[in-house]
């Protein structure tokens, strides 16, 4: 890849986000706790509306009951919480845990991966669907084209409880979506894949941050309405469930994204399950930011410091994360799929064989297999997959990675 152009950022926002270093987070009050009820496969009830209604009997107020995953997600007192636990239909009850937009202050990047140079060979990632799982996206800002939306938002202070009102009262989601497919229109700036279709399944509310069955719920809606990528700039602690619903998304031919964290130790979850693509973040020296997660379950990574893009109010702002990092890789696998490839898989494979080696040559837990390059993941099958094909650690492709 060529070196970073320089860019004039004549705009600075500052932006606090919640959960940096987010701890899990369980939300309590006087009716009870909201937990995840994951019921049995073969014994349990097998339709969401036998699962609500088993939680319901049983006194639990139901929040919400997905088709992707065998779970309810209910608010139940602690006595209930203990009775159901024993029964024989049900697999496992474990806290409905918040998570929280892994953005901070100040991100740049579509020239470093080099997605400019695919545009001219006619890949702009047109018709490819993405969707931001993120706390909305505004749809009147002059540089978005959004197809459509879904809120899903059921914490923090969100602004309607509409399913139809998708719209960002706080800005995370409005500059993850210009990273990706930002348009190619000679003002303000411009995604990885332009011309993707873009949509905004809110699961966050407009404090940043969601419980973990409103990202299920999320997902379960992308499966549905055939998204081909998903990018997740948000993280938090694991659970059984929020692993089941990625793993069968993918299993769904969903590409899922996920940024790393913001804390600067363990990559955070959805990004550390092995169905998901987890991005850490780079800085303008191709050196991991310090503020990134890294691990081995790290998979690439992408500029993610000083970048410039969409903000609400039809503004612009400089934002810092891996929440920036995620939507690069996300556009690059817009133009992967656009490119002709034809799975999930492909896709996924496409991304890592084709990444520019970084840090320790090969695999490494700071850049996964390395830096995102666009161009080169644009190219689809007519890259040449045998030149600089990375191995993990032990053997097996860079696409396999445990999956």
């Amino acid at each position: 890849m060529r070196p970073m152009r320089a860019h004039c950022l004549l705009m600075l926002l500052a932006l606090s986000l919640l959960g940096q270093t987010a701890p899990a987070a369980v939300r309590r009050g006087p009716a009870g706790r909201r937990v995840l009820i994951g019921f049995r496969s073969d014994t349990g009830p097998q339709t969401p509306e036998a699962r609500t209604s088993a939680v319901r009997q049983a006194g639990g107020v139901v929040h919400r009951s997905p088709r992707l995953v065998a779970m309810v997600s209910a608010t139940l007192s602690e006595e209930t919480i203990k009775t159901i636990r024993t029964r024989r239909d049900v697999a496992y009850v474990e806290d409905d845990i918040i998570l929280y937009a892994l953005g901070q202050t100040v991100p740049w990047g579509v020239d470093r991966i080099d997605a400019d140079r695919a545009w001219p060979n006619g890949n702009t990632g047109k018709g490819v669907k993405v969707a931001l799982l993120d706390t909305g996206i505004e749809s009147t800002h002059p540089d978005l084209v959004v197809a459509g939306g879904i809120n899903y938002a059921g914490s923090g202070k969100d602004g309607s409880t509409s399913p139809a009102d998708w719209s960002d009262n706080h800005g995370h989601g409005t500059h993850v979506a210009g990273i990706v497919a930002a348009r190619n229109n000679t003002s303000g700036v411009v995604g990885v894949a332009p011309d993707a279709v873009i949509w905004a399944v809110k699961v966050l509310g407009d404090e940043g941050t969601g419980y973990t069955s409103d990202i299920i719920q999320g997902l379960d809606w992308c499966t549905s309405n055939g998204i081909q990528v998903v990018s997740m700039s948000l993280g938090g602690a694991g659970t059984t469930s929020l692993q089941a619903a990625c793993d069968r998304a993918y299993a769904k031919g969903v590409v899922l994204v996920a940024a790393a964290g913001n804390g600067g130790g363990s990559v955070t979850y959805p990004a550390a399950y092995s169905s998901v693509l987890a991005v850490s973040a780079t800085d303008a020296q191709d050196l991991r930011a310090s503020f990134s997660s890294f691990g081995p379950q790290i998979a690439l990574a992408a500029p993610g410091v000083n970048i410039y893009s969409t903000y609400k109010g039809g503004t612009y702002a400089n934002m810092s994360g891996t929440s920036m990092a995620c939507p690069h890789v996300a556009g690059a696998a817009a133009l992967a799929w656009a490119s002709g490839l034809t799975s999930a898989t492909a896709v996924r494979d496409q991304l890592t064989t084709t990444a520019e080696d970084l840090g320790t040559k090969g695999f490494d837990a700071s850049f996964g297999y390395g830096l995102v390059d666009a161009e080169k993941a644009a190219a689809g099958e007519n890259h040449n997959p045998s030149a600089g094909q990375h191995r993990r650690p032990g053997g097996g492709r860079a696409g396999d990675r445990g999956r």
